[in-house]
C-alpha cells in the first residue's frame, strides 16, 4: 500500500495540492486547520481518510472523483461539508458524520452509488 504521511507542522493543505496523486492512504496531522478546495481531487487510489478534530469544514470538491475512496471518518468538530465534496466517489460505502455536522452542501454525495445507508446526526440543519 502506498501511504503518504503529512508532517505534524502542516496546518494548511492548499487548493488542488494532491490533485491526481496515486497514494492509497494518507495520515493527516493533528494540527491541520484547513483543506483547500479540491485538495484531494481525483486521487483515484485513495481508499480511506480520517479527518482530525481540527478540521471543521470540508471545502467544495475536496475529495471529488476519488473513485477508490471507501470510508470517511469525520470528527465531532466537523460542522460543514461543502458542495460536491465527495461527488463521484463511486466506491464510498461508509461515512461517519461525527456529532456536530450542521450543513451538507449541494451535490456533496452525487454519484456515490455504493453509499447505501447514511445516518444523519441530530445537529444537521440543512442539506443542499
Amino acid at each position: 500500500m502506498t501511504y503518504f504521511e503529512t508532517p505534524e507542522s502542516v496546518e494548511y493543505i492548499g487548493k488542488g495540492a494532491f490533485f491526481f496523486s496515486s497514494f492509497e492512504g494518507v495520515r493527516l496531522p493533528r494540527n491541520l486547520k484547513r483543506l483547500g478546495p479540491g485538495a484531494f481531487r481525483k486521487c483515484h487510489r485513495l481508499q480511506s481518510i480520517a479527518l482530525p478534530p481540527s478540521i471543521r469544514y470540508i471545502p467544495e470538491r475536496a475529495f471529488y472523483e476519488c473513485e477508490g475512496l471507501r470510508a470517511v471518518e469525520l470528527s465531532d468538530s466537523t460542522f460543514l461539508i461543502g458542495e460536491k465534496a465527495f461527488e463521484r466517489c463511486v466506491s464510498l460505502s461508509r461515512i461517519d458524520m461525527g456529532g456536530s455536522l450542521r450543513s451538507i452542501g449541494a451535490c456533496a454525495f452525487k454519484g456515490c452509488r455504493s453509499l447505501k445507508l447514511v445516518r444523519l446526526p441530530e445537529t444537521l440543519r440543512s442539506v443542499g
